[in-house]
């Protein structure tokens, strides 16, 4: 019997690398986790192909070919030397990197979990997704992803990501837009000279209008992340039919990480932290905390007991005041966070209430819990 043996650290030229674990992984997705530190935990690992090399390279090439005169070869040659300091390259690379993988959780919490989401239009608009009546029939929509992308090498990643997808059968149509036509691709430099940013984008065309075709583009949008983040990637078979996802750089195994995370489990946000995890085993009961009893749980149970008080009567600020290990402006947050699903079990007029006194300012910044 051939064996499939997907493992969960990522394959990296040849060696696995520890540090990109789900755990490591689902900290880059975290908003809780600064910029600074996602770039600490990618420290010393190339995180995506030297792109600039590759344009040097192939400027020499079409010069030494004839395909460019002096004058264009030294422009181009300008446009290379002149290019971002390699750090402030790193620091958009993770700053993208992070976004599209928040993109693609939120995505796949939403489809892991249809019941808790209202999916209207200001849910698909936080993902990045406008829909506009089909050109080609007015009953179903068009859908267009629209994701800006700073100036650095995601650029060309993005673009040759997208042309690998558009090369084969395919669901959608995607490309990389510049901002700035003078900062267009072209065939020695690639993105390698781009200093405005661009547009990574994708048109889903003919999808039918309701609730069902709003979760197909979320579908959609999913898989066009994963496929452009894996683009890189390939699967290595070893020792008798074993299987590997060999990752060429950090950027791809990452990607790699999240998606095998996202395949073992469903994915959740932390009713009250925010933080995403993948619940991997669960049974009758869904699990709603960033840790099985952990701090988030007990903070959600105050709050529950703080509702209760209200529900019977008491002022919020009474109610507050006399539950141990909450503060007013924790509860404040995790009150607001939670709204939908309070209002379901304490009603909406309870709900209302308290959050007329959280505006009102019942819920102002104080102590934390």
């Amino acid at each position: 019997m051939v064996v499939k043996d997907i493992r969960q650290s990522a394959y990296y030229r040849g060696h696995d690398v520890p540090d990109l674990d789900a755990a490591s992984v689902l900290a880059l997705v975290s908003d809780e986790t600064s910029d600074e530190d996602a770039l600490r935990a990618l420290e010393g690992m190339p995180l995506l192909p030297d792109y600039r090399m590759q344009a040097a390279r192939r400027l020499l090439l079409w010069r030494g070919a004839g395909g460019l005169d002096e004058g264009s070869a030294e422009e181009l040659r300008a446009r290379i030397s002149d290019g971002m300091d390699p750090e402030e390259d790193r620091r958009r690379v993770v700053g993208t990197l992070r976004a599209l993988m928040r993109l693609a959780f939120r995505a796949c919490e939403i489809l892991d979990n249809p019941g808790e989401h209202a999916l209207d239009g200001a849910e698909l608009a936080g993902l990045g997704l406008e829909a506009s009546p089909s050109a080609q029939d007015g009953a179903l929509l068009d859908y267009r992803f629209v994701w800006p992308v700073p100036a650095c090498s995601y650029l060309q990643a993005a673009w040759l990501g997208c042309e690998g997808l558009a090369g084969a059968p395919f669901w959608c149509e995607c490309t990389v837009l510049p901002e700035d036509p003078a900062d267009d691709w072209n065939p020695v430099l690639g993105w390698a000279g781009n200093t405005h940013g661009a547009t990574l984008c994708f048109f889903q065309r003919g999808v039918a209008d309701g609730r069902a075709g709003r979760e197909e583009a979320v579908r959609t949008l999913l898989k066009f992340l994963l496929d452009l983040g894996l683009s890189d990637c390939r699967v290595v078979t070893y020792d008798g039919g074993k299987e590997l996802v060999a990752a060429p750089h950090a950027v791809a195994a990452a990607w790699s990480t999240l998606r095998e995370q996202m395949d073992v489990g469903r994915a959740g946000v932390c009713r009250v932290c925010g933080r995403p995890f993948v619940a991997i085993g669960e049974r009758k009961s869904k699990a709603r905390y960033c840790q099985p009893n952990g701090a988030c749980s007990k903070a959600f149970r105050r709050t529950r007991g703080v509702l209760r008080a209200v529900a019977e009567g008491a002022e919020l600020e009474y109610a507050v005041a006399h539950t141990a290990g909450i503060s007013l402006a924790r509860f404040a947050d995790i009150a607001l966070r939670n709204r939908a699903s309070l209002e379901t079990e304490y009603g909406a007029a309870v709900m209302a209430k308290v959050c007329e006194q959280i505006e009102d300012g019942a819920g102002a910044p104080g102590g934390e819990a």
